[in-house]
């Protein structure tokens, strides 16, 4: 949680901050899918784009539309669970997942299901279980700083699932 000076107000945080991340998906999420190309274009915020970042963001609704609408919703509310987490978790989440894309297809099992397991456990005992044997043959030393650097962010639970 971010500590804030007792003069700071709710409005003031909201302009120095920006849109929340995310918004603007929420938002084109109630419209129906046939129409969410169309408002993206006419979005003022889509339009001062540069080319390329609006195709990415084209690109990235039809892979959306594409999806059923349970799944749909699913990346919706990661979006919004995203946009309410601190920048210190955001920047770390980036990080991590970056990371996370560049392990080996074979290793992201092992992380994440390490990471799961470790979630649960008190801040103690996963350090405990960190230096322990089995966590050093199972992942690299990189993968356990990740883990670490993962582990720090304390995310939510609808951000980064119960269960593997």
């Amino acid at each position: 949680m971010a500590l804030l000076l007792p003069a700071e107000s709710a409005g003031q945080r909201a302009r120095a901050v920006g849109p929340r991340p995310g918004s603007g998906l929420e938002r084109l999420n109630r419209i129906p899918p046939a129409a969410r190309e169309d408002r993206l274009r006419q979005s003022p915020a889509f339009q001062k784009l540069p080319p390329e970042k609006q195709q990415t963001a084209i690109n990235s609704l039809r892979q959306l539309n594409a999806l059923p609408p349970d799944q749909q919703q699913k990346i919706v509310q990661r979006l919004h669970t995203f946009s309410h987490l601190d920048a210190r978790q955001r920047e770390g989440l980036r990080d991590v997942y970056k990371d996370y894309q560049a392990m080996p297809p074979g290793d992201r099992g092992a992380f994440r299901s390490t990471y799961h397991q470790l979630r649960a456990l008190s801040p103690a005992d996963r350090e405990k279980q960190l230096n322990s044997d089995a966590v050093q043959q199972r992942l690299t030393p990189g993968e356990i700083a990740t883990l670490r650097q993962a582990l720090s962010l304390n995310l939510p639970d609808d951000l980064v699932g119960r269960q593997p």
